[in-house]
C-alpha cells in the first residue's frame, strides 16, 4: 500500500490554552475516517499569549521531551508518541490516519510515572488518569518543569496534504504547577504596631493530581476534592516545613476545594513575621500578652518584660501569660480566584500574586496556636492557624488581596 504524506507541524506553546473543543470538527465528507497516512509533528514554543502574563523565569519553560497522546474521530484512545527534543525541533515521521483526531500533551514527564492508557480507552476516561505520589521537586525538575494542556484537548481534522500545509497543529501547554508569591503590600496597614521580616509557606497542596485538567461544569474536578482529608495526602510547596523569604515564589499543586471545605483540603498560606507594637521600647524585639482563661478574651496591655505581665498584668499568676519571642507572630490564609467557578481553587499555570494589605490583630506565638510561658495552651481547643479537619473561616487577622493572570497571573491581596 502506498501511503499518503501529510505533514503535521504540531507546535507546543507556552501559555493559556484556548477551549479547542468548542468548535465542531468536521471532515466535510471529503476525507474518508481512518485511511492510513503518515504525519510529521513538530514540537515549539511560539510567542507571548495576548492576555497579560508573567513571563518565565529559569527552568519554567524548558522542553526536553514530550508525550503526544492521540484520540481518534470518537475520541477513543490511538497511540502514545514520545519525542525527544531532537525529534521536536527537526520533526518525527508517525503514522496517524485521516479523519478528526484530539491530541494531549504531556511534556517533561521524566521522574513521573504516568499511568497506563490503554488503546481504545475514551478520551474523559483518560485524562483522569491519576499521578500519584507527586513532589514539588519530580513536578518542577531543573531538567524542565512538567506540563501539560492546561484545557481541553486539541482537535484537529487531518487530511491528505503533499506538504502539510492543511495540517498545522499548534498544542498549546502549561506548567502542570500553579506559581505562587506572597509579599507584603506597599503601604500595608498594620493595627497599632508594624509587621516586617514577613515569611512565608504554602499548604494544602495535594499529592495527586489527573494527567490532563478536568472540569465538571465548569468546577475543577481533583482527585482528592470528594476524599475524606488525611495529613499524609497533602504537602508543602518546597516539599518540606521550611518557610521562605516573602517575594520569593514558590509552586502549588493543582487543587479544588468546594466553598464548605475543611481547612486541611483546600491549598492555604502560612505566614510568620515580626509584630513589633509601637511606642514600646523592646529588648531583642520580645513581649508579651496575657489571656483570661474564665472570659475567653485577652486582657488589655502589651509588656516589655516577663516580670510585668505576671505581676501587673496578670496578679502573679503565670497561666496565660503569652511570649512572643522576637516579636514573631504566625498567620494563615486560603488562596482563591474569584473568578473561578468555586474560589478555592487552584489551577495549573495560573500564576497568584499575593499581597498582604493588612495585619488587624497580633497572631499565634506557635505554628500549633497560642502557648504560654510554661508552654501550656492557652485555649482549648488549641487554636493553630490552621486547623486542618475544621470548616474554613475568613481570617480577621489578616487582610489579603490576590490577582491571578494567566503565566497565567493571578494577583490577590491579604488582610492579617
Amino acid at each position: 500500500m502506498n501511503f499518503k504524506y501529510v505533514m503535521m507541524a504540531c507546535a507546543l506553546t507556552l501559555g493559556f490554552a484556548s477551549c479547542s473543543n468548542d468548535d465542531e470538527v468536521d471532515n466535510g465528507g471529503i476525507i474518508p475516517n481512518g485511511e492510513p497516512t503518515v504525519a510529521r509533528i513538530r514540537l515549539s514554543q511560539s510567542g507571548p499569549d495576548t492576555r497579560a502574563t508573567k513571563p518565565t523565569e529559569g527552568n519554567e519553560g524548558k522542553i526536553k521531551n514530550a508525550i503526544i497522546y492521540i484520540f481518534d474521530a470518537t475520541a477513543k484512545f490511538e497511540k502514545a508518541v514520545p519525542l525527544t527534543k531532537t525529534e521536536m525541533d527537526n520533526g518525527e515521521l508517525v503514522t496517524i490516519t485521516t479523519g478528526s483526531h484530539y491530541f494531549y500533551a504531556a511534556v517533561n514527564p521524566d521522574g513521573l510515572t504516568l499511568p497506563t492508557i490503554d488503546e481504545g480507552t475514551s478520551l474523559e476516561e483518560a485524562k483522569k488518569k491519576v499521578l500519584s505520589s507527586l513532589t514539588m521537586a519530580k513536578l518542577t525538575n531543573p531538567a524542565g518543569f512538567f506540563m501539560t494542556n492546561v484545557s481541553d484537548a486539541l482537535a484537529k481534522n487531518i487530511v491528505v496534504s503533499e506538504d502539510g500545509s492543511e495540517n498545522d497543529i499548534k498544542i498549546e501547554v502549561g506548567r502542570a504547577v500553579a506559581k505562587v508569591n506572597v509579599d507584603l503590600a506597599a503601604g500595608i496597614t498594620v493595627t497599632d504596631g508594624t509587621f516586617t521580616d514577613m515569611k512565608y509557606r504554602i499548604g494544602g497542596n495535594p499529592k495527586q493530581m489527573h494527567l490532563f485538567p478536568v472540569y465538571d461544569g465548569g468546577i475543577l474536578n481533583t482527585p482528592l476534592r470528594d476524599v475524606a482529608y488525611t495529613d499524609g495526602n497533602y504537602m508543602f510547596s518546597n516539599d518540606s516545613e521550611n518557610y521562605i523569604d516573602g517575594a520569593t515564589a514558590t509552586y502549588a499543586t493543582e487543587n479544588s476545594a468546594p466553598n464548605t471545605a475543611l481547612q486541611g483540603k483546600a491549598t492555604h498560606a502560612w505566614v510568620k513575621g515580626v509584630y513589633t507594637p509601637k511606642d514600646m521600647t523592646l529588648v531583642d524585639g520580645n513581649f508579651w500578652r496575657v489571656y483570661d482563661k474564665s472570659e475567653k478574651a485577652w486582657k488589655a496591655g502589651i509588656y516589655a518584660s516577663e516580670d510585668d505581665a505576671v505581676n501587673i498584668g496578670n496578679g502573679g499568676s503565670r497561666e496565660g501569660v503569652v511570649k512572643y519571642a522576637g516579636g514573631t507572630c504566625y498567620y494563615a490564609f486560603w488562596i482563591t480566584d474569584e473568578n473561578a467557578a468555586e474560589k478555592y481553587t487552584v489551577s495549573r499555570n495560573n500564576y497568584y500574586d499575593i499581597k498582604i494589605q493588612s495585619v488587624a490583630k497580633i497572631g499565634t506565638n506557635t505554628e500549633e496556636g497560642d502557648k504560654d510561658i510554661d508552654g501550656d495552651p492557652i485555649t482549648d481547643p488549641v487554636n493553630p492557624p490552621v486547623k486542618p479537619t475544621d470548616p474554613i473561616e475568613e481570617s480577621t487577622k489578616m487582610k489579603v488581596s490576590i490577582n491571578v493572570l494567566p503565566w497565567n497571573l493571578v494577583e490577590t491581596g491579604v488582610g492579617l
